[in-house]
């Protein structure tokens, strides 16, 4: 609907993207919430962005600098009765190779659980092998530094 794109000036939208009043959601995937700066004349402004695939998120992370990284929290269409749920993601590790590809397992740490889980929310051993994408402060959500998945 076109009717519902915002306008917004050049240098707040960046070559390509457009931004939108509403958006539809599929209901069958969980969907992410990823807050983040960006540099806008002399000031930085928080952005958020609303993502469906994980393997998107990665990228997206990788294309924004770690002090730019506000907060990331996956909504989910779940429950009973079914409603939109959501969740603060402490910790974000990529385990496995990449390459060719393949795409690398996500592992995420929320906050309030003490379990680590993969995309499916399946509880997953912690592993040396991961590379940190994301961390956070659990009470103010502003960035950490360092660690693995095994020191969650």
């Amino acid at each position: 609907m076109p009717q519902l794109e915002q306008p917004l000036m050049s240098q707040l939208a960046g070559e390509g993207q457009k931004y939108w009043r509403a958006v539809t959601l599929s209901v069958a995937t969980p969907w992410y919430l990823f807050v983040y700066d960006v540099a806008y004349e002399d000031a930085v402004v928080e952005q958020t962005m609303l993502v469906e695939w994980e393997e998107v998120l990665a990228q997206l992370l990788a294309s924004v600098p770690p002090q730019r990284r506000k907060g990331i929290c996956r909504m989910e269409y779940a429950g009973k009765p079914r409603r939109w749920t959501q969740t603060w993601v402490s910790a974000l590790w990529a385990v496995g190779e990449s390459g060719d590809g393949v795409p690398r397992e996500l592992i995420f740490k929320f906050e309030g659980d003490p379990v680590l889980r993969d995309a499916n929310l399946q509880a997953v051993a912690p592993s040396a092998s991961g590379e940190l994408l994301f961390s956070v402060a659990s009470q103010s959500h502003t960035r950490e530094s360092g660690g693995d998945a095994s020191s969650a």
